[in-house]
């Protein structure tokens, strides 16, 4: 199982090269949908669209148009496409499925290079990236894992980019004579998995290439740990509070209640980054006052509701809500927690009116949408 594998390969920090032989990675990404994205998103935003060249670092093409995109594309530029996580639907599908699956919060890029060309030159990330390809092909060459680089998460402080971005330069020059430790020609339908410090570079051959770029920014055991770091960190003179990246973490001691009050915490966080994708929701709107008991509703795209202890409460967790569990409605609460979509009446609840009046208060938190045969 797809799903099985990539656990695996972001529990023991594996680089993993395999085909795409599951709907969780199915997405359409070629150049004709570059071209109508760059059509859609013109004049492009700020951190919308970007191009670079190896050697030449990257440059915003903020402002302007589909037209001075193609023209840096047929210079030899690889074009970037940032954050589509949150600007196509198809590909925000994909980030929460996989965010789900492993529990993490997952932020896309797109890289579209031309024939006979690299975008970056040799690099290390600081966060884990699943390289799905979407079209055409790439030559990666990874090399041996450098270590103890910081580690981006959704807490990442200025303090800890600078010193990442140091230990990126340092490392670059130790090993920019080592030998590649793997040759991987990624083709179209195919993933390679690069876990967080692995140096890589990519470059086409005869034909362009689209990848689009999973990060993984997730809650690992540093910055748990980190948490409990905050409360002695460093103030700035800005009056900021930040992480500080050389405080021991390896020496805190926390109870298992903390341990399991941070993982809640992180969790919570990780919901409240879901953006949830277009579906029926507007429709579920327009006919909420029309539902009845053979009604059918499921969880919006990308919501992946669980119960949690939070500060010795039972909670159900959905995206930005926290809703108290209470004792009368525990066995409502169980019964959706395992359901993706559900018909009103299987609701476990006596009355009709009340099984109503609690689908549409979800409905109304932005929580549900009806399924197309209701």
């Amino acid at each position: 199982m797809i799903v099985d594998t990539l656990k695996s390969a972001f529990s023991n920090m594996e680089v993993v090269h395999q085909p795409v032989d599951q709907e969780l990675l199915q997405v359409e990404f070629g150049l004709n949908e570059v071209e109508e994205y760059l059509f859609a998103s013109a004049p492009f935003p700020e951190d919308c669209v970007k191009s670079v060249k190896h050697p030449n670092p990257a440059k915003e093409l903020t402002k302007l148009t589909a037209e001075d995109a193609y023209k840096d594309f047929s210079n030899g530029s690889t074009l970037i496409l940032r954050s589509l996580h949150r600007r196509i639907p198809a590909i925000a599908r994909l980030a929460g499925a996989v965010g789900n699956h492993l529990g993490v919060e997952i932020r896309v890029n797109a890289y579209i290079t031309p024939p006979n060309a690299a975008g970056f030159k040799r690099h290390i990330d600081n966060h884990d990236v699943l390289i799905l390809q979407t079209y055409g092909e790439k030559q990666w060459n990874t090399y041996p894992q450098v270590s103890d680089l910081p580690l981006e998460t959704t807490l990442m402080s200025d303090i800890q980019s600078a010193v990442f971005k140091t230990s990126q330069r340092t490392n670059n020059s130790q090993s920019s004579t080592a030998p590649p430790a793997l040759h991987t020609l990624l083709k179209s339908k195919e993933f390679l998995f690069l876990p967080k410090g692995v140096p890589h570079e990519g470059r086409t051959s005869e034909q362009a290439s689209v990848h689009l770029s999973l990060g993984y920014i997730y809650p690992s055991q540093a910055e748990i740990n980190s948490l409990a770091v905050f409360k002695s960190s460093l103030e700035n003179a800005d009056g900021k509070t930040h992480y500080a990246p050389t405080a021991p973490l390896s020496h805190i001691s926390l109870s298992d209640s903390d341990y399991s009050e941070m993982h809640t915490l992180m969790e919570i966080r990780r919901q409240e980054s879901l953006i949830p994708a277009p579906g029926r929701f507007l429709e579920t709107i327009n006919q909420l006052a029309s539902l009845k008991d053979t009604s059918a509703l499921q969880w919006r795209p990308n919501i992946s509701p669980k119960l949690i202890t939070w500060k010795g409460c039972l909670m159900f967790l959905a995206h930005k809500q926290l809703i108290p569990v209470s004792g009368d409605l525990k066995p409502v609460w169980f019964f959706l927690e395992k359901q993706r979509s559900f018909l009103i009446h299987e609701i476990p609840l006596l009355a009709l009116e009340e099984r109503l009046i609690f689908a549409q208060e979800l409905v109304k938190l932005g929580l549900l949408e009806i399924l197309p045969s209701s």
